[in-house]
């Protein structure tokens, strides 16, 4: 995977100063806290999979200006972002620790956390909103929406926190795992292929990578939450445990072929994605592997 290590390190170098411009972009009197908690787990390191996702279908389509292409794509990370914050919450999972740092809500206290993720995601929907202004036919803003909202993000959140176990079988699992994941992984790769100037089939064989790329990554965060520990992986484990997922159906085993079988899925999508075809199907070979 030595050619997708090189492309997330240039990738890196061109997105790292753009999200901490974004986050930059407004002062705050009397109490800056909250500027300070806007950018506590949001520059704490992390992959950036899902901005890198836009960028490669991106430059499978075609070409758009680099500076937009990284924008798009910071909207995207601001977004996982807030959903970090707010998924570590008390009342969500009660994570103390998250990118081998304390948690936001833990650091500026709960409600700042909360105005934080708040911040953020009105930032990301802020630059989507200019970038729709240069490119109309785009539509950023409500690609992204949806894949916050209760047909993503938010509803698969909220079917995972009160779902009782008894009726969690595979297709709830599923349901679950593709809001609260894969619709975000989807969005990216829609608008990479969109900044592009690709047409529909090339959208969907993209969404069709994305959606199996980003349950198969869900899956390998259920099976890390198991075999990882807090060193490695820079967050608490044994946080999937109050209710059943993809490894406590059905084992350990049985999970990790089914994130193989979704990530050959995803390889054979990448196998029409032209020059970004290796690179993405590197990353499928990320997801599998990683152990953070």
């Amino acid at each position: 995977m030595q050619q997708l290590a090189a492309y997330l390190e240039q990738f890196g170098q061109r997105f790292e100063p753009r999200l901490e411009a974004a986050l930059s972009r407004r002062d705050h009197d009397y109490t800056p806290d909250l500027l300070a908690a806007l950018k506590w787990t949001a520059m704490a390191g992390g992959k950036r999979i899902r901005p890198a996702v836009l960028d490669l279908w991106c430059n499978v389509a075609g070409s758009a200006r680099p500076a937009t292409i990284l924008d798009a794509g910071v909207a995207v990370e601001l977004v996982h972002t807030s959903s970090l914050v707010l998924d570590d919450l008390p009342s969500m999972d009660d994570a103390k620790l998250r990118r081998g740092r304390p948690t936001c809500h833990l650091e500026f206290g709960e409600a700042t956390a909360i105005l934080a993720a708040q911040a953020q995601l009105v930032l990301a929907f802020e630059v989507l909103g200019e970038i729709d202004a240069f490119k109309r036919d785009l539509d950023a803003v409500p690609t992204l929406a949806r894949a916050v909202g209760v047909e993503g993000m938010v509803g698969g959140q909220h079917v995972d926190l009160y779902l009782d176990d008894s009726v969690r079988d595979l297709k709830a699992l599923e349901y679950i795992h593709r809001l609260k994941t894969g619709a975000l992984f989807e969005a990216a790769a829609r608008l990479g292929v969109r900044m592009g100037d690709g047409n529909e089939d090339l959208e969907e064989l993209a969404s069709a990578y994305a959606r199996n790329l980003g349950l198969a990554f869900q899956i390998k965060d259920d099976l890390l939450d198991v075999t990882g520990s807090e060193e490695e992986l820079g967050k608490d484990v044994g946080q999937d445990t109050a209710h059943a997922t993809f490894v406590g159906r059905l084992g350990l085993a049985e999970s990790e072929e089914i994130m193989h079988r979704l990530l050959d899925t995803a390889r054979a999508a990448a196998k029409d994605a032209g020059k970004s075809g290796p690179l993405l199907a590197e990353l499928c070979d990320y997801v599998g592997t990683r152990k953070q």
